[in-house]
């Protein structure tokens, strides 16, 4: 009786079941602060051209484009959508999926609107515009002494599925490929997605003329929304060609033929809300590798290593905290929304690893890493990434390989009309059971001025500061930009101790090309480089490229030629 005699035990007892009530049941009400739930009562879908009928009508130009493309069909549309018709309005949810319809690269346009219809009920109406998606190209490009040619024919949005396939011959200096692929999103409607290609090459090195064969599969689950649970992946790959190393030159180099056959198995899950999850993911990897002769006419000798094949099983845990999703734009592209998540993101990996090599016995390894990033806005004009991992082998204290990389990338937006970007970045390598492997700095991969493979080694360091300068110049929907950069780094081999005096450094000046409806979020870009380190370089160097050098969350080490 005593507990009665207390009126506010009493009240917070009846009281708290009802409070927790709400707050389970509150998706599921609008914002609006109405006592009722709201339903999705009826969706509709608005396709748009690349260009609108009064474009098309007042240019031929706009009117061809129009004609070529594929419009992306209604039903490619409304099955990305993550909610129907007699579905509880959920914001999150209209949100996410207007996010997911721009990641889609036949869309250059998407919208997705809540309406107020009756009481009770809303209308959802989705608006999108087609973007450019048929590629027919033939360049030539000169990058850091190292002539090559293309030639493509791609479409990635095959008779308006979604659905992308694509033919790309290239001519190198020492190399030609000629590759096809082809990528399904939607495996027969389905949330799976299916992948392949095949590439077959020749390889021109000291005399010799290496044929060169490779092809891939996959098929994938992903996670494709917030609160997915299950994601998985398969895939194989057989890879008959050859590893280059190089010497300083793009004409001095070591190949070492090899054949690699592999199996891989991917199955992750995940618990907890849709913006803090828990991420459980098992691996299962298969590789055989067998090595053959090696040729050129560099100045190293390669030890090759014995034929093996390599058995892991890797379990990974992570944690993901998703804060909110910003859209910024004038980040990477030249016009367009770009979607941010800002949030964290950490976890670790271990696991068993074993090496038999050509049947004659093997070794086990601990496979172990960790991988941690962010992304945060420190002020309301700037956008900071920090990312660190790490994944390394080891046996009885001695490590038979490893790989790391860390990166900051600090976008600045607090001065009209630019957007000044700073990027910092590591990464090293280490091989002592496998083939050994290198890093390249030059001109396609980030230290733009100096010529194709003119640094290698194990460790790379590398600092980009690029003032991205946007103009109102726009010619039939095509905009223009310039740039102004500084790029430095260094590539030392392991148990050297690098100075100052070994950087390499060059000033430049470019020009960026983009269009919405043409290009999407896809940068052309004009780099005329001057290198401050001549000893190394020949004068200043124009390089032909599409893609940034640096990119908000990722280390981009090459763009594509156009």
């Amino acid at each position: 009786m005593v507990f009665f005699s207390q009126p506010g035990r009493v009240l917070g007892f009846f009281l708290f079941p009802i409070f927790l009530f709400s707050i389970l049941l509150e998706p599921l009400y609008a914002e609006d602060g109405r006592n009722h739930p709201v339903f999705i009562l009826k969706i509709i879908v608005e396709r748009g051209e690349i260009y609108s009928k009064e474009e098309a009508e007042s240019t031929r130009l706009f009117r061809m484009l129009n004609t070529v493309n594929w419009l992306t069909r209604e039903n490619t549309i409304r099955q990305e959508l993550l909610f129907q018709e007699g579905d509880l309005l959920d914001a999150e949810l209209v949100a996410e999926t207007e996010r997911n319809l721009r990641a889609i690269k036949g869309l250059s346009v998407a919208e997705v609107l809540i309406e107020p219809s009756h009481p009770g009920g809303v209308d959802i109406r989705v608006r999108t515009r087609d973007a450019f998606t048929l590629r027919i190209e033939a360049s030539t490009s000169f990058v850091g002494g190292e002539a090559a040619g293309r030639l493509s024919l791609g479409e990635s949005n095959l008779f308006g599925y979604g659905s992308s396939f694509s033919f790309v011959q290239t001519r190198r200096t020492k190399k030609s490929v000629n590759r096809i692929q082809y990528f399904e999103p939607r495996l027969f409607g389905s949330r799976q997605s299916f992948f392949t290609r095949y590439a077959k090459g020749d390889l021109k090195t000291n005399g010799h003329k290496i044929s060169t064969v490779y092809y891939q599969f996959e098929v994938a689950r992903p996670f494709f929304r917030l609160d997915t649970r299950h994601a998985y992946s398969i895939g194989y790959v057989f890879d008959d060609g050859a590893d280059t190393f190089y010497d300083g030159d793009i004409d001095e180099t070591t190949d070492v033929l090899r054949k690699k056959t592999g199996t891989s198995l991917v199955f992750s899950k995940r618990w907890g809300t849709r913006f803090y999850k828990h991420i459980l993911t098992s691996t299962v990897r298969y590789q055989k590798i067998r090595y053959g002769e090696q040729f050129g006419n560099g100045k190293r000798t390669i030890l090759v290593p014995d034929d093996a094949e390599f058995y892991s099983w890797v379990e990974s845990y992570g944690q993901r905290k998703t804060h909110y999703f910003l859209e910024q734009e004038q980040l990477d592209t030249l016009e367009g929304v770009e979607d941010i998540e800002v949030g964290w993101e950490a976890g670790f990996s271990l696991g068993p690893g074993y090496r038999d090599k050509n049947k004659e016995g093997g070794i086990y390894t601990l496979i172990h890493g960790f991988n941690a990033q962010s992304v945060s806005i420190p002020t309301t004009d700037s956008v900071l990434v920090l990312h660190a991992s790490a994944l390394g082998r080891v046996n009885a204290g001695r490590y038979f390989g490893w790989e790391g990389k860390a990166f900051v990338h600090y976008y600045y937006q607090g001065f009209p009309w630019q957007t000044l970007v700073s990027s910092f970045i590591f990464d090293a390598v280490y091989e002592r059971e496998d083939l050994e492997r290198e890093l390249i700095l030059d001109e396609a991969s980030g230290l733009r001025g100096y010529r194709a493979k003119a640094f290698s080694g194990n460790k790379r360091l590398r600092l980009n500061i690029e003032d991205r300068i946007f103009t109102p110049i726009e010619v039939y929907h095509v905009v223009f930009g310039f740039a102004a950069f500084l790029d430095s780094g260094y590539v030392w081999e392991r148990g050297h101790t690098p100075d100052i005096s070994d950087l390499r450094s060059s000033l430049g000046i470019g020009l960026r090309i983009g269009s919405l409806p043409l290009l999407k979020n896809t940068v052309l870009r004009v780099d005329m480089a001057f290198p401050l380190n001549s000893d190394d370089a020949a004068g200043f160097s124009i390089s032909f490229r599409s893609g940034q050098i640096i990119q908000l969350l990722s280390n981009t080490e090459e763009g594509e030629e156009f």
